[in-house]
């Protein structure tokens, strides 16, 4: 049995999770490898879009004696997020927010489909590379998170699930604190 993404704009605005059709294939392991590639690069596409977003900024602790706590700061704000690149294996989201009519370029996220190579956050602006075996990334994807100046913010590679009807990718990974002026 092939599985076919169906992902309506409608439900991207929900997030991640899209649902899912099956269809008729030969249900090979060929079948199975071509038929997930495309569900993840489906999932990832359908991130593209225009999202309805709210920001809330609230410190809740004073670390230092005297440290007055800055005013709690919320926005609303529309995110478009457009498709830079589409190569097949590699994929580049630009998000751009739009804040009280002001334009304003946000994050990006890259997807490298069995990426070997990835770096990891360790502290003061300083990333460790790692080379990781291609049985150790087969079928994985590697979402490669850069902040707003195109700084890199954190990375890491994980499979895509797709079941039940819904399609996620989770990873951990560690990133220095973002940006907020």
């Amino acid at each position: 049995m092939m599985q076919v993404m169906v992902c309506p704009q409608s439900a991207a605005k929900r997030g991640l999770f899209c649902d899912m059709e099956r269809g008729a294939g030969s249900g090979g392991l060929a079948d199975t490898i071509a038929t997930n590639f495309a569900a993840d690069r489906q999932a990832i596409l359908q991130m593209a879009g225009e999202f309805d977003v709210s920001f809330k900024f609230e410190e809740t602790v004073a670390f230092e004696p005297g440290y007055e706590l800055k005013p709690v700061y919320e926005a609303d704000a529309t995110e478009y997020v457009a498709v830079l690149e589409d190569d097949g294996d590699f994929i580049s989201l630009q998000h751009i927010l739009v804040l009280s009519g002001a334009v304003v370029k946000h994050w990006r996220q890259d997807w490298l489909f069995e990426n070997t190579d990835l770096y990891a956050y360790n502290a003061d602006n300083t990333w460790t590379y790692s080379k990781l075996s291609a049985d150790d990334v087969k079928g994985q994807w590697t979402q490669k998170v850069y902040q707003v100046d195109d700084s890199p913010r954190y990375e890491g590679s994980s499979t895509w699930v797709h079941v039940d009807g819904k399609s996620y990718w989770e990873n951990t990974a560690d990133a220095p604190l973002p940006r907020r002026e």
